[in-house]
């Protein structure tokens, strides 16, 4: 820091300097703005408010003497204090009042200090958790920076604004704008920006799990920062806990520790303590991973203090008690891991961290459940499904854009190869014109031509209309399929998310009020597990009914897979009775069922299998899937105690099985003879 040697004094004989005194009294006005811009640096991280009151003191010395630089200067610095500090307010007012001095100076104007004012309140929103202005004011920045071609300027609002989209996992997005960023960066003298890309692009990729490319940047940032490691030291603790990051996700914990154990010699070796909470946050990750739990919460909250001091970003305090959180969780600290993750839940939601909502509900309604509060229980368990199955939704949906532009390329291509058999053909006619034209056979050889060509471009036509009818109709059908799968996952979502969620909220609560309940209640209990046994039953007939709607056609191979895991799901509880489930060679895997089809056929054999369980007391079930010629065949046969059909009414169930084989367009003969066994045999034609 520069120190203030002297302080000028202007009394009555001002007038008598000369010019050498002016220059030297210029000069001196200089340094003391320097020392203003060079202490406020000094005080930023250590006293708040002294670091406040010098830049408000330069601010103040740069108005009087007219300096219009110097207060865009402070004007900037104190945004960024402001922002520092978490006075939001005070920092949107030195912004407003730095942008209309910005706009009243054409020179600062085009000089940029407009795209710096933006600049620095798009990182004190950032740093406060508000990313959709800090969006706003990176772009804006990016903008101005552009018009008067900054290409410094240019590049930290690349660099910055990467950074949001990495924090709101649009991963592809920020990479793009980090090496646009990188590229720019080639054109100025600040290595260390490239160093922080680097960083940047080693996170994004290990977030898209290409581990490869993560590593790679991750050593490029370090020996980037290593080489300007005494002029910006405050640079080398991101690269090295990037780099233990990359060591700990391919399970190299010892190469990871040893990174940081070098951080922290740099650390105490630069005076950086702002950056211990970064490195104890890393060091806690990997003992998670290794499963000492009482050093990943001995090492953090050994640097609790260090995040209030020097008042850490939003991700990055996030990121500390979230770890915390978990480790709590995990070594069962139940009552610090509530403290610590009850207030975490709201900061996750504004930095759109949905993963980590999703882990903290989870954890908070297993917290609550323990407790007895079975009512916040429920609002967390709730909040996590919807999170979990929008997760989901998010990955389904890339399927399907993957898979439409697929199906894009291949009808391009189609059409493209039509065309070009088009083209073929009527090259083909052209020239069959000519040689009849050429061969000159007289004037009624040419009317014949002509006839015979107005009838082949009429036939053209009516082929082209054709093809545009079936077209148009092709296109019908597949908007209406499109709407018919959009309500059926809808309706889908629906159960899984309202009805399916419910359910299975009356199974545990019923379980944990069974567990409460005394021995000389045994009746209830007995009465709750049968309630219980149940519902769990319904949640298993509504995943089946959801797994069929979320289908246009079920293969074959599909539906075999879901009558064996129904098949090893009735052999758990019945251990006693033995399944021969047979396929026949004659039914092919490729084969496909309408969701209707695949759906009816599943429900007869569970019922037909239920009924050989429940009242048969069967010792053997089979089942036997065959098809003969055009029909498909179903069989399941028990050596149970039988019946006399025409003595026993049919029930509801056989009325059920009637009613689905009849919607199959087929048959279902029920044989049975007591003491012998029962044979259910369904019939219904392919179809296909």
């Amino acid at each position: 820091m520069r120190k203030i040697f002297y302080i000028i004094s202007l009394g009555v004989f001002g007038f008598f300097l000369n010019s050498e005194t002016l220059v030297a009294q210029e000069a001196a006005l200089d340094s003391i703005i320097e020392s203003y811009k060079d202490q406020a640096w000094e005080l930023k991280y250590s006293n708040e408010t002294e670091a406040n009151r010098v830049l408000q003191l330069g601010l103040k010395r740069s108005r009087k003497l007219k300096r219009q630089a110097d207060e865009g200067y402070f004007y900037r610095k104190l945004i960024s204090q402001k922002g520092f500090n978490g006075e939001t307010d005070s920092a949107q007012y030195y912004f407003e009042t730095g942008m209309k001095f910005a706009l009243r100076q054409d020179s600062l104007e085009d000089s940029g200090l407009v795209g710096k004012l933006h600049s620095e309140m798009g990182e004190m929103s950032h740093r406060n958790g508000a990313l959709k202005e800090a969006i706003y004011h990176y772009q804006k920045a990016d903008s101005v920076f552009r018009a008067v071609n900054d290409s410094l300027g240019i590049t930290i609002a690349k660099l910055n604004l990467g950074n949001i989209y990495y924090v709101q996992g649009e991963y592809p997005k920020a990479i793009q704008l980090y090496l646009e960023g990188d590229q720019m960066a080639d054109t100025t003298q600040y290595q260390y920006i490239k160093g922080t890309i680097y960083n940047s692009l080693s996170a994004s990729y290990g977030a898209l799990e290409d581990d490869k490319k993560a590593k790679l940047f991750a050593e490029k940032a370090l020996e980037t920062f290593t080489k300007e490691k005494d002029q910006y030291p405050e640079y080398m603790p991101l690269a090295y806990t990037n780099l233990a990051q990359k060591e700990q996700a391919d399970g190299n914990y010892d190469k990871a520790l040893a990174l940081l154990d070098e951080m922290d010699l740099f650390i105490e070796e630069k005076g950086l303590e702002a950056s211990k909470s970064l490195a104890a946050t890393r060091r806690a990750k990997i003992y998670l991973e290794m499963e000492r739990y009482a050093e990943a919460i001995e090492v953090l909250e050994a640097t609790n203090h260090l995040l209030d001091k020097y008042r850490i970003n939003a991700e990055t305090d996030f990121d500390y008690h979230y770890t915390l959180g978990v480790a709590y969780v995990e070594s069962g600290a139940s009552q610090k891991a509530l403290q610590t993750l009850e207030p975490l839940e709201a900061k996750a939601d504004s930095l759109e961290m949905l993963s980590e909502v999703a882990y903290i509900n989870d954890a908070l309604a297993n917290l609550y459940a323990s407790r007895g509060d079975f009512t916040k229980a429920y609002q967390a368990q709730e909040k996590f499904q919807k999170i979990n199955d929008s997760l989901f939704t998010l990955e389904k949906q890339r399927s399907f854009k993957e898979i439409d532009a697929k199906y894009e390329s291949e009808k391009k291509e189609r059409q493209l190869a039509e065309t070009r058999a088009d083209l073929a053909q009527r090259e083909l006619e052209v020239k069959q014109k000519n040689a009849l034209v050429y061969g000159g056979f007289g004037l009624a050889m040419i009317l014949g031509l002509l006839g015979y060509l107005l009838y082949n471009q009429q036939k053209l036509k009516n082929r082209q209309l054709q093809r545009e009818t079936e077209l148009k109709t092709a296109l019908a059908r597949i908007e209406t399929q499109n709407k018919l799968q959009e309500q059926r996952l809808r309706i889908s979502r629906d159960l899984h998310d309202n009805i399916g969620s419910q359910l299975t909220f009356v199974t545990s609560s019923i379980e944990n009020l069974s567990y409460g309940m005394s021995n000389q209640e045994d009746k209830v209990r007995h009465k709750l597990k049968t309630i219980s046994e149940f519902t769990t039953q319904t949640i298993y007939e509504l995943r089946d009914t959801i797994w069929a709607m979320n289908k246009e056609q079920i293969s074959c191979e599909d539906l075999q897979t879901r009558i064996a895991n129904f098949i090893d799901q009735a052999h758990r509880s019945q251990e006693q009775v033995t399944f021969q489930v047979e396929i026949s060679p004659s039914v092919p895997s490729h084969h496909t069922f309408t969701s209707v089809q695949g759906m009816n056929t599943y429900r007869i054999i569970q019922e037909a299998v239920n009924n050989a369980m429940k009242y048969a007391k069967a010792t053997v079930i089979g089942v036997r899937l065959d098809k003969v010629d055009d029909q498909f065949q179903v069989t399941v046969q028990d050596d149970g105690n039988g019946f006399d059909p025409s003595n026993v009414p049919l029930g509801n169930g056989l009325q059920n099985m009637k009613k689905r084989a009849h919607d199959l367009n087929g048959s279902l003969q029920l044989s049975s003879e007591p003491n012998v066994g029962t044979t259910v045999r369904l019939e219904f034609p392919t179809m296909n």
